[in-house]
């Protein structure tokens, strides 16, 4: 089976398993966030290492898990997730200080903290965005989606402009655009037959969500880039790992929570 029907299998099987946890939500949707955190610092971590930054991953997954688990039992997890950076600043730094032959303090707490903001911050907002909104949280997802896909296949198609040679020469300016499109389309499409929100408003997330998830895509092949790897990880077939499926939603998270809390009750 070559990679693009690896790919398609893997979305067609995939993608409903997660949109039904997101349904679902409680346990269910934490345990899904809980082993993309997981998986996505481990990946992150191994990306560190390709770089000749040696973390310790046990124990930052370990702080990283917390995440997830404190925003699914808090209303307000944040003074925890303040205090578990605070921990892996100390635990990495300390570890760095007395280890064997040094090394960067500064590397390794920053990379150790930049994880866990990226990997464990991004998807654990989700949970909080499930609690608040169940239709923002479907859209983030699923506008994510159409998003990755259709930049994919135009791209693929009849894309010949790169977007980002030096980071990802795959990638295209018509790949880009198609994806932008597709997910205004997607957004006001289902907004008419099932959200009817303001006009703008639903124009204004969809444009701003596929930007966003554009950019996720871009900052996590530059991360792959700098380590000199194709794959952040072999977990999905035909995607690579978990940190190549959920780049594009790990930015894009930040950015819907933050729309709900500016939004509030109009977006429910």
């Amino acid at each position: 089976m070559n990679m693009l029907w690896q790919r398609i299998l893997t979305a067609v099987v995939g993608a409903p398993l997660a949109l039904a946890a997101v349904l679902a939500g409680g346990g269910w949707f934490f345990l899904l966030i809980a082993a993309v955190v997981g998986l996505g610092l481990w990946e992150f971590y191994r990306l560190a290492e390709k770089r000749g930054v040696a973390l310790s991953p046990g124990a930052l997954i370990g702080l990283g898990l917390a995440f997830p688990l404190a925003a699914h039992l808090e209303e307000n997890p944040f003074p925890i997730w303040l205090g578990l950076l605070a921990l892996a600043v100390l635990w990495e730094a300390g570890r760095t200080i007395f280890a064997k032959g040094g090394g960067s303090v500064l590397l390794s707490s920053g990379l150790a903290v930049l994880g866990l903001l990226y990997v464990a911050g991004g998807a654990s907002l989700l949970i909080l965005l499930r609690r608040a909104s169940l239709a923002l949280a479907v859209l983030a997802f699923l506008l994510t989606w159409v998003n990755d896909t259709l930049a994919y296949f135009v791209g693929l198609s009849i894309g010949k402009i790169r977007l980002a040679p030096a980071i990802s020469p795959r990638k295209t300016v018509e790949g880009m655009l198609g994806g932008i499109l597709g997910t205004e389309v997607a957004a006001l499409l289902v907004n008419q037959f099932w959200l009817h929100w303001p006009l703008w408003q639903i124009g204004f997330l969809g444009l701003a969500l596929a930007v966003m998830a554009q950019l996720g895509d871009l900052v996590e092949s530059a991360f792959k880039r700098e380590a000199g790897i194709k794959d952040s990880g072999w977990v999905l077939p035909g995607h690579g790992g978990i940190l190549d499926r959920f780049d594009g939603l790990l930015l894009v998270s930040p950015l819907v929570y933050l729309l709900q809390q500016w939004w509030g009750a109009m977006l429910r």
